[in-house]
C-alpha cells in the first residue's frame, strides 16, 4: 500500500497481486448555468450489482460542465481505490471527458489538462480499468446524485442576499471590508460573494480579486499544494478549486 504521488484522501491501495471482482462506477456532474452552481455525484456498484457507495457534493457557484464532469470522475476513482477496488469500469455521459481520458480527443484546455493528468494517475493504480461513454438516459442515477449535490445550499443565494452584497460592496473599500468579514464563513460563501461582485460591480471586483484569490487559495488547498512543491494537485484540492 502506498500514497499517490499527490495523495488527497490519505493512503490509497495500489494494484495488488490479484484483481478485485469487476465493479462499475457511474459518475456525473451537473451545473445550473454554464458556468453556474455545480454538483457532482457517483455510484459505485460491485460485481453482484450491490451498491458500494452513493456520493454527492455541492462544489461551488461558478463552474463549467466539463470541469465538474472531470471532478466527478476523479472523486469516484479515488473512492473506488479507497474501497480497495482494482478492477473498474467507469461510465459517464460526457463524451468529451471520456474521449479525452481514452486519448481519442486531445486536451487543449490548460485547466482540464490538470484534471486529465490526475485521472490518468488514478487509473494507473487499477489492475484493470475502462472509461466508457454512455447516454444520459442510461446515467440517470448518477445524474440524480449530482443534482442532489446542487440542492445542498449551505449559502443563502436569494435576491435579498445578493442585494446585501451589492449594497455593501459598491466601493472597493467596502468590498474589501465585507470580504474580510465573511471570509471566515467558508469557501462557498466567499465564492458566492465574489461571483455576485464580479457580475454586478466590476470596479469593486477588480479591487478585491487578488484578496479573494489569496483567501480561497489558503482555504481550499492543503499545505503541499499551496507551496507548489508537488507536481500534481491532490484530489481534495481539485474538488475544492473552481
Amino acid at each position: 500500500m502506498q500514497k499517490l504521488k499527490k495523495g488527497g484522501r490519505g493512503p490509497v491501495f495500489t494494484a495488488a497481486h490479484f484483481s478485485s471482482p469487476p465493479c462499475k462506477l457511474y459518475f456525473d456532474g451537473a451545473c445550473k448555468g454554464n458556468p453556474g452552481t455545480a454538483g457532482i455525484g457517483f455510484l459505485l456498484i460491485d460485481s453482484n450489482d450491490e451498491v458500494i457507495e452513493e456520493f454527492y457534493r455541492l462544489l461551488g457557484y461558478k463552474l463549467t460542465n466539463n470541469v465538474v464532469e472531470y471532478k466527478a470522475l476523479i472523486a469516484g476513482l479515488q473512492h473506488a481505490l479507497d474501497h480497495g477496488l482494482t478492477n473498474i469500469k467507469a461510465y459517464g455521459d460526457s463524451k468529451l471527458v471520456c474521449e479525452q481520458v481514452n486519448g481519442t480527443y486531445s486536451v487543449k484546455n490548460q485547466r482540464l489538462a490538470r484534471y486529465y493528468k490526475t485521472v490518468r494517475q488514478l487509473l494507473d493504480n487499477f489492475d484493470v480499468h475502462e472509461v466508457l461513454h454512455l447516454s444520459r438516459e442510461k446515467n440517470l442515477a448518477a445524474d440524480a446524485l449530482a443534482n442532489k449535490g446542487i440542492d445542498q445550499q449551505p449559502v443563502d443565494t436569494s435576491s435579498d442576499s445578493r442585494h446585501t452584497v451589492i449594497q455593501r460592496c459598491r466601493t472597493p473599500e467596502g468590498a474589501k471590508k465585507f470580504i474580510l468579514e465573511k471570509g471566515c464563513e467558508g469557501t462557498l460563501q466567499l465564492r458566492f460573494i465574489l461571483d455576485t461582485i464580479q457580475s454586478a460591480l466590476p470596479k469593486s471586483y477588480a479591487a478585491i480579486q487578488e484578496l479573494c484569490t489569496n483567501i480561497l487559495h489558503e482555504m481550499d488547498m492543503c499545505q503541499d499544494c499551496q507551496d507548489g512543491s508537488q507536481p500534481n494537485i491532490c484530489m481534495c484540492c481539485l474538488l475544492a478549486q473552481s
